[in-house]
């Protein structure tokens, strides 16, 4: 084909909906069908003449090109892009010790430095190489003075060299003093530091590394000698410690290299020994997710909680600190503090829906006349464990008919002081605050309720279970469809826990029926794939768990991008403040355009209220 036939065919494909790979796939195998086609000694046929175009033929070519090429173009973008913002690297010890060292290496070469003193100015700029490097050439001495580092460890003591001499084989090995022990041992015996010249025997150094390390220090090990502040390389003090002491000197290198580096994080489920890198970006938050399965926020190292922010959460955690229940019941009811002491007085709870039941006479059998079960007014436990004992007595305190009163005894004065303190709380407050406390405890049963359900989610151990099960009875080996449909499910079960507290700082006028439909969609999805999940080896349903799965993800993003949205519509102090200071800063003639001065407009105040 010449240049124009591969370019129709190409334009032909797109319009078809052939992704780019398949369309590239489809050229070679044109290009290998032609090659065979032609055989040796044939004469290669004459071009046949392309007939002549008008500019206008010309000029749709032209555009079609243009398209074409955007097409390619951002086909190409959105490949790259999809590849990153899906996944995060997951290092294994043995990966971070491979990084440390390799990042180690290069400043070490790049400023013709020590090794350990690489490591060290790594270690106190959070092993940022370029931040480190910039410092370094701008003012290398003051970098010095504050990562503590003298000097003289730049460029080894050069020690004079001195002549062999021939001993005698009779004569014995030359002793020396350890200026620490005062023992005699022969040279050999002895470890002198280059960059400072002090030198001990190497059982007082060996000592001294193992009580460093043993309190977690590693890289800021320095000379055991008074007032000296030169870095002991790690070379040396690998040479001078026991086995047992190496693994932990090399664990303790691992965890402060992850500790003080601001782009690693540790994974804080329990018994996970991976560290994440290059988180990636859901809605607000920034996530990782680890080989185990959890994911965490980058910034705060909780819970991952798409699609709020950490600054939202601490909001919402700090409002939730009180008494939810006693708040809940004061704000959905509109109790006072006057009914409420009349009911703690008068009333008790039914055990089963709480409505408030006052007792005017008769037995000590009950019947809510709202959930229609039946209890023991003195014990409130349920009827049917009294029926051998009769309507006046009660097994449970070994009670009479001597002991039956209309008031209730009570048990519960602590809930009824909560909820008495609630109320005092409460009606203290503004009318905004009690808006926003009434919001609070609408969505929060529903998001304690994910929560809750989040507390049985499967483990990667049981995961690992059910892949050996699903090979060993239905001969299965690609069993990673588990894996991302659990994925997915705690994916789905965070966004939906998390969207409530969304839904509870938005500002009241705003319309989220779109948002309330996707959560629904969502919720109905988690019920799908919990379900289809929870089903036997045997019978599960490989097809429809990976639909449910790729239905929850999709239902998931479609659920973050109603939250960008809705992004400028929270109801917040910082956008009235924002508000007043675009209002006192407008120019007079900026404002003489839209109206008279100090005349406000009604959609104005209606963005004043929000």
């Amino acid at each position: 084909m010449i240049q124009k036939d591969w370019r129709d065919f190409i334009k032909q494909a797109i319009t078809q909906g052939d992704s780019q790979r398949n369309i590239v796939v489809s050229m070679r195998e044109n290009k290998r069908t032609q090659k065979h086609e032609v055989q040796p000694g044939t004469p290669l046929a004459t071009p046949e003449k392309t007939p002549k175009r008008s500019k206008k033929q010309l000029k749709d070519e032209e555009e079609l090109d243009r398209v074409f090429d955007a097409h390619i173009t951002e086909e190409l973008k959105s490949d790259v892009e999809d590849k990153r913002a899906k996944s995060n690297v997951v290092l294994s010890p043995t990966d971070i010790s491979h990084l440390r060292d390799k990042k180690t290496e290069r400043v070490s070469e790049i400023l013709h430095i020590p090794y350990h003193i690489a490591q060290k100015l790594l270690d106190h700029v959070e092993w940022d190489e370029d931040k480190l490097l910039a410092q370094y050439f701008e003012n290398k001495s003051k970098l010095l003075v504050a990562a503590s580092i003298d000097k003289r460890s730049l460029t080894p003591r050069k020690r004079a060299k001195k002549k062999a001499k021939v001993a005698p084989v009779t004569q014995e090995p030359k002793q020396e003093t350890c200026s620490t022990c005062f023992d005699d041992y022969p040279e050999s015996e002895f470890s002198v530091l280059e960059a400072c010249g002090h030198k001990f025997c190497n059982q007082c150094w060996g000592g001294f590394f193992e009580s460093k390390i043993s309190e977690g220090i590693t890289v800021e090990i320095r000379c055991m000698h008074q007032g000296c502040t030169s870095i002991v390389p790690g070379s040396i003090v690998e040479k001078l410690i026991s086995d047992e002491m190496k693994l932990k000197y090399s664990l303790f290198l691992t965890k402060e290299f992850v500790n003080h580096n601001k782009y690693i994080r540790w994974c804080p489920a329990p018994g996970c020994e991976y560290a994440i890198t290059e988180a990636i970006t859901e809605c607000r938050s920034l996530v990782a997710t680890c080989h185990c399965g959890n994911r965490i926020c980058w910034h705060c190292q909780r819970e991952a909680h798409p699609p709020i922010n950490c600054k939202m959460l601490n909001k919402w955690n700090k409002l939730t600190t009180r008494d939810m229940g006693a708040l809940g019941a004061v704000i959905n009811t509109n109790l006072d503090v006057q009914t409420l002491e009349w009911l703690h007085k008068n009333t008790k709870s039914c055990p089963f829906c709480s409505s408030p039941i006052q007792k005017n006479d008769g037995c000590y059998y009950m019947q809510c006349s709202n959930c229609r079960k039946s209890f023991c007014w003195l014990c409130t436990k349920p009827w049917d464990t009294h029926e051998a004992t009769g309507h006046f007595s009660c097994p449970t305190y070994n009670a009479g008919e001597e002991a039956l009163r209309n008031q209730p005894d009570h048990v519960d004065d602590d809930s009824f002081a909560a909820k008495k303190k609630a109320i005092e709380d409460f009606e203290k407050l503004d009318t905004r605050k009690k808006s926003l406390l009434q919001k609070f405890t609408k969505y929060y049963p529903m998001f304690a309720e994910v929560a809750k359900s989040m507390e049985s989610s499967v483990s990667n151990k049981e995961i690992e279970d059910l892949t050996r099960e699903l090979y060993e009875k239905r001969a299965i080996i690609d069993s990673k469809f588990l894996h991302d449909a659990h994925l997915a499910l705690k994916k789905a079960k965070e966004s939906l826990k998390y969207s409530y507290i969304d839904l509870a700082f938005l500002n009241p006028d705003t319309k989220v029926d779109l948002f309330g439909f996707l959560q629904d969609s969502l919720k109905s999805t988690i019920t799908q794939l919990t379900n289809a999940l929870g089903k036997p080896v045997a019978t599960l349903d490989i097809t429809e768990v990976k639909k449910l799965t790729k239905l929850a993800n999709t239902h998931v993003e479609s659920l973050l991008q109603e939250v960008e949205r809705t992004a400028d519509d929270y109801w917040t102090k910082d956008r009235k403040k924002e508000r007043k200071e675009v209002v006192a800063t407008a120019t007079p003639a900026a404002t003489e355009k839209e109206g008279k001065v100090g005349e406000t407009k009604p959609e104005d105040k209606k963005t004043e209220q929000n």
